[in-house]
C-alpha cells in the first residue's frame, strides 16, 4: 500500500523513509509514495523538486497501456550539504497522462552512496605471458 506524502518538501528522504516505516523493508525493496508535482512557474512546463536536488537520470520512458499513457523516470538523490548524499538515494516516478500526482518508489542504492556499500568494480582477468 503506498502512502501520501510530501516528498518534495522540505525532509530528507531517508526522514520520510523512517517516518513513514521504510526501515521495516528488506535491503533492496521500494518504498511506494504518492506525492504532488509542483511547478517552477504557473505557465511552465518544469517542476520543482526541493529538499536537495532530485537529479534526473533519464528523460522519461513512455508507458502505454491500452489508452493509458504514463511517464516513468528515474531520480537520484543529491546534496551536498547531507550526510546521505551522493547517490545514496534512488527514486522512481510514474506519471500517468500528465496529472499532478505521481506515484514515487523510494529506495535505498545498494550498488553506491553513503547508505549502501561500494559499487565493485570487475578485475580484469587476462594474464600476461612472460
Amino acid at each position: 500500500m503506498a502512502a501520501k506524502c510530501d516528498l518534495y518538501g522540505c525532509e530528507e528522504p531517508w526522514q520520510i523513509w523512517e517516518s513513514y516505516g521504510g526501515h521495516h523493508l528488506e535491503d533492496g525493496e521500494a518504498f511506494h509514495l504518492f506525492t504532488r508535482l509542483k511547478k517552477v512557474s504557473v505557465r511552465g512546463s518544469r517542476f520543482s523538486r526541493n529538499s536537495g536536488t532530485w537529479a534526473g537520470e533519464d528523460s522519461g520512458n513512455q508507458i502505454v497501456v491500452g489508452d493509458v499513457v504514463g511517464i516513468k523516470k528515474r531520480f537520484r538523490y543529491e546534496n551536498q550539504h547531507s550526510p546521505q548524499h551522493d547517490g545514496a538515494w534512488i527514486m522512481h516516478e510514474f506519471n500517468l497522462n500528465d496529472s499532478d500526482i505521481v506515484l514515487c518508489c523510494l529506495r535505498i542504492n545498494l550498488l553506491g552512496g553513503r547508505r549502501g556499500p561500494e559499487k565493485k568494480r570487475k578485475r580484469n582477468s587476462k594474464q600476461v605471458d612472460s
